[in-house]
């Protein structure tokens, strides 16, 4: 909202790759304070590489109570299984052997996806 961005935008940059002058530097300052992302380890962001569905999921899942899946079919044990297993418990993805949450997600999915989880909330 408009209170967050003074509240979790103010202090320290937290990522050494994302300098003052970056014209993304407010937006990712401002969800790195808040929680929303944590980087991919080591003070770094990483603002030109590619995003995992793995990354995404996590990222959409801190916006929400954590659950619990018995994943079926996902054949996955990553630093990010209590993402996907709460996509999987609220219905934003199937528990298929398809889903690969290592694998790169494109700027057309991840638009496609979240604009899937929304309407869910609507």
């Amino acid at each position: 909202d408009d209170e967050s961005i003074p509240r979790y935008g103010a202090g320290q940059a937290i990522f050494d790759d994302v300098g003052a002058g970056a014209w993304h530097y407010q937006t990712v300052t401002t969800i790195g304070h808040a929680g929303i992302v944590n980087g991919i380890g080591e003070g770094q962001y990483d603002p030109e590489g590619l995003v995992t569905w793995a990354q995404a999921l996590t990222i959409l899942s801190r916006f929400v109570e954590p659950q619990e899946w018995p994943l079926q079919h996902i054949q996955y044990d990553g630093w990010a299984r209590q993402a996907v297993e709460t996509a999987v418990a609220l219905g934003w993805i199937e528990d298929s052997a398809e889903v690969a949450p290592d694998s790169i997600i494109t700027r057309g999915e991840v638009v496609d996806f979240i604009n899937t989880v929304l309407e869910q909330y609507r």
